[in-house]
């Protein structure tokens, strides 16, 4: 095909880089940003009440209910109307805590919904396993997605801006190359039929094009897609492509086309050969022309991802090698080997960097034997790309190649330093500021039930700190606990407040030595109930914690920690960890973990 009868998708095609900006990025871990996630009502608050892993047995949640009723049963505290009506809404959490858990389909339904408040329907004959009742369900909800998917109008669009650096230093203006606008908008009008527009337009020098697509697809069965396409402009052609799901792991798609170069036929194969192995084979046939045959595996894993693609067009043969890694939360390395076709020789590094749930940031340099060096920058914004490929220099040289890998990762830090950090932080705290604001009364409220959960407690833990105190150094005493956002925190300079503070510790803890001899008073070595303002973003758990000690042991479950008695959410929407001072086997310990770590003391390591 002729350089003139070249199409927008042929142009776009000589920048790999631009490969993952018409669609949503293929490789992004499936990452939420950490204040989406904290946002996110706290998961497992149920087995949290009765503090239980989520592959808790019958035996254990009965045992867990049984234990917490002698704390919160109303019976109990007969001796006051006060706590017997705050024990008379505890106990009515725990009873429905313990109402969904005991029952198999409720705990099926709420494990895969993990909805506390959610209408428990029974779907399904009562002869499904617990285990088919989730995928039951996961299958549900997957299926309504679709359909409220499938129903929505979609629009994706890339814009490219190519500048030559060097041209610009000559004239010291900017001056764009080649500049491509290219968007697909999906006009779905039932639940099987969809329009799809695709406009684009380019301008290369001083040739400009413009090309209009236009789709009709169509859903023939639950399994089966048929798609026409007609395009009129620079490269106009005619398609139908069939698509079928072959099984629940492989996928098959045949296109025939026809264009101002002849009729083609093209044929692609999907496979997932496990969850960690994706294969692909493509085969295209050209009459007249030479045929192209290419396979590709994947290989993905938590961290990283790794593919390789191998292709023949007549005597050519072509290679690309593609690895990203994570590197953090928010950043992912990526690294791209090409050999043959276009390139020769070609080699690609990077690093894209989510800045919020919907927009991220790619910068990479290319060296390439044919196209020289390239600084290319990507910009995502939901399903918006905008593309900056910027020639440094169209030949190899030693001064081109420092300059391409160099520079632009000293304006990178930069920016970051001076400009990008210093702008996060302002706009989190003034989400924070925002929350904090529109939840006072929701964070009082939960302060006074943990509060009033503190009150409850305090009979039992006076007696387990007993009971550890008499056993001496082999006692696993609390001495503080915090939870919250803890960036603010300073266990040695934190205080609990003297009106607050309750004292648990017996006459024979008073005349422990091994407290006096590990320096502690007899004040750091009581619990707290936490009185802490507004303006604080975490509070004293301390009796909450003790009370979770059994037999000089203390476990805390790999669920969320708002939910376990004494506790609740200081700080919604933001990142929340428990710190722990504690004395055991006459030392005194210190440990931090997150929101949802699961704690083991004494350590087993």
């Amino acid at each position: 095909m002729g350089e003139k009868q070249k199409g927008v998708a042929d142009i776009l095609r000589q920048f790999p880089f631009s490969e993952t900006a018409s669609d949503p990025p293929p490789f992004f871990f499936d990452e939420v940003d950490e204040e989406e996630e904290a946002n996110k009502k706290a998961k497992g608050e149920l087995y949290s009440i009765l503090n239980l892993p989520r592959n808790a047995s019958d035996q254990d949640i009965r045992a867990a209910f049984k234990r917490l009723s002698l704390v919160y049963h109303p019976d109990r505290h007969s001796h006051s109307s006060e706590m017997q009506e705050m024990a008379r809404e505890r106990f009515t959490a725990l009873q429905k805590a313990y109402e969904v858990l005991s029952d198999p389909i409720k705990r099926a339904q709420y494990d895969e919904e993990d909805n506390p408040d959610a209408e428990f329907k029974q779907l399904g004959p009562v002869r499904l396993t617990p285990d088919e009742m989730r995928d039951r369900l996961r299958k549900a909800r997957m299926m309504e997605m679709q359909k409220e998917s499938d129903l929505r109008v979609g629009h994706r669009s890339v814009s490219m801006f190519m500048m030559n650096v060097g041209k610009v230093a000559q004239r010291w203006r900017p001056v764009i190359d080649r500049f491509i606008i290219d968007h697909n908008t999906t006009l779905p009008f039932s639940e099987k039929d969809k329009l799809i527009l695709h406009p684009s337009m380019a301008i290369d020098g001083a040739r400009g094009m413009t090309s209009l697509a236009i789709e009709y697809e169509r859903s023939l069965s639950p399994r089966s897609q048929l798609g026409i396409e007609y395009a009129i402009g620079a490269n106009p052609s005619q398609e139908i492509t069939l698509s079928r799901v072959l099984s629940s792991t492989s996928t098959m798609e045949a296109c025939l086309s026809m264009n101002s170069g002849g009729p083609s036929f093209k044929t692609s194969f999907n496979k997932s050969i496990s969850k960690r192995f994706l294969y692909n084979l493509e085969w295209e046939v050209r009459p007249g022309m030479s045929s192209a045959v290419s396979a590709g595996i994947t290989s993905n894993a938590e961290n990283h991802q790794v593919s390789v693609e191998v292709g023949l067009e007549g005597a050519s043969i072509s290679a690309k090698a593609t690895a990203k890694k994570k590197l953090s939360d928010i950043t992912t390395a990526i690294g791209i080997f090409r050999l043959g076709a276009m390139d020769l020789l070609g080699v690609e590094m990077g690093a894209q960097r989510r800045l919020t749930r919907n927009s991220s940031i790619q910068v990479s340099f290319s060296l390439s034997l044919v196209q020289g060096a390239t600084v290319k920058i990507l910009i995502q914004r939901g399903a918006h790309s905008f593309v900056f490929p910027l020639v440094i220099s169209q030949r190899l040289s030693l001064r081109s190649v420092l300059f391409t890998a160099f520079v632009p990762s000293i304006i990178s830090m930069g920016v970051k330093t001076l400009v990008l950090e210093p702008l996060r932080k302002r706009h989190e705290r003034r989400r924070i500021e925002r929350e904090k604001e529109m939840e006072v009364d929701h964070i009082e409220k939960l302060r006074e039930n943990a509060r009033d959960d503190l009150v409850l407690l305090t009979p039992v833990v006076k007696r387990k700190v007993d009971a550890e105190v008499e056993k001496g150094e082999r006692g696993l005493i609390i001495i503080l606990a915090v939870y919250g956002n803890l960036s603010e925190f300073d266990a040695d300079k934190y205080v609990p407040p003297p009106n607050t503070r309750m004292n648990f510790t017996s006459a024979a803890a008073r005349s422990s030595d091994h407290l006096v001899e590990a320096g502690h008073t007899e004040a750091q070595a009581t619990s707290t109930i936490a009185e802490l303002g507004l303006d604080s973003d975490y509070i004293n758990v301390t009796t909450a914690v003790q009370y979770q000690v059994e037999n000089s042991r203390l476990l805390l479950y790999a669920t969320s920690k708002s939910g376990l008695p004494g506790f609740c959410d200081p700080c919604p929407g933001q990142v929340k960890h428990l710190f722990i001072k504690y004395l055991y086997n006459g030392k005194v310990m210190k440990m931090k973990v997150g929101e949802s770590d699961s704690v083991h003391l004494p350590s087993l390591h």
